[in-house]
């Protein structure tokens, strides 16, 4: 009762006929409810939030524990480049590395021209997913 751990959520929700399962899935999908679970197949997470412009994109946050961060990348770090090609697509770009591969990266940073070497780290598998595996156990968990 009293302590720090994590509650045993999947245990509990798995008594109401609700199976949890954490995917690796992009930042933005922001998880939810699934007919179907399918494995996924590893992917790059960048680690940061970014504004594209025509030839370059600059970084607006930086997370963690992410490729961005390991690379040494900031927030206002202008990055022109991937591999020698502008950045003029940085999504598209990207999504042509998988992971554990590694990208020169030259960037802008207070007007002074940098390089870094990225090494892609793959996507943390921590977007909740939801599925019903008894629904009358749950109806009848929900409307008792």
């Amino acid at each position: 009762m009293y302590s720090t751990e994590d509650l045993p959520l999947a245990e509990c929700l798995a008594t109401t006929g609700v199976k949890l399962t954490f995917l690796p899935l992009p930042r933005q999908h922001g998880g939810g409810y699934a007919e179907h679970i399918f494995p996924i197949p590893p992917t790059g997470d960048f680690g940061a939030r970014f504004k594209q412009n025509a030839d370059h994109i600059v970084l607006t946050h930086v997370f963690n524990g992410g490729s961005a961060e390991s690379a040494a990348l900031c927030p206002q770090d202008k990055i022109i480049a991937l591999d020698g090609y502008a950045c003029t697509d940085f999504a598209a770009q990207w999504a042509r590395y998988h992971v554990r591969a590694k990208i020169n990266i030259h960037f802008f940073r207070a007007g002074i021209l940098r390089q870094t070497v990225l090494t892609v780290q793959a996507t943390a598998a921590d977007t909740a997913i939801l599925h019903i595996t008894d629904r009358n156990l749950l109806e009848n968990w929900l409307f008792g």
